[in-house]
């Protein structure tokens, strides 16, 4: 099974996803902050980010590179256990650079853990599992 463990938490997860990708589309870095625990990890690209404060100051780059983002995720799967959870959530990233809109299809390995009644993303590892630019018409 996919997916295991109380509905409350995983309902709660996914709405922490869902902010996540709010976040990213309307480039609201305090709220996209609060998604992670204080002593997070995020892995990219063979890097791994250590802190709250190290993974914020990377994403501003992120964020800061395009002017506006669609930005929509599916979880995969979800599986609590007490205070702690793991999933992985599917993406599918548009984003308008300056040099043209660029699409990405990528996924989350993620942990998760429960603080004061609240879940936040422990560890995110990222893979992009395909990119493409395109043109618009019209």
């Amino acid at each position: 099974m996919n997916f295991s463990g109380p509905l409350e938490d995983r309902l709660a997860i996914r709405e922490l996803n869902d902010q996540y990708c709010d976040a990213t589309m309307t480039k609201d870095v305090a709220m996209w902050a609060e998604t992670w625990a204080e002593d997070a990890e995020w892995v990219r690209r063979d890097t791994t980010f250590k802190g709250r404060e190290a993974i914020v100051a990377d994403a501003r780059k992120v964020i800061d590179s395009y002017s506006s983002a669609t930005f929509f995720c599916n979880l995969g799967s979800t599986h609590v256990e007490g205070h702690r959870a793991t999933g992985r959530c599917h993406l599918i990233e548009l984003f308008f650079f300056g040099n043209g809109p660029k699409i990405f299809f990528s996924f989350y390995e993620d942990e998760y853990v429960k603080r004061a009644g609240r879940w936040f993303f422990q560890r995110r590892t990222f893979t992009l599992a395909n990119q493409g630019s395109f043109r618009f018409e019209g």
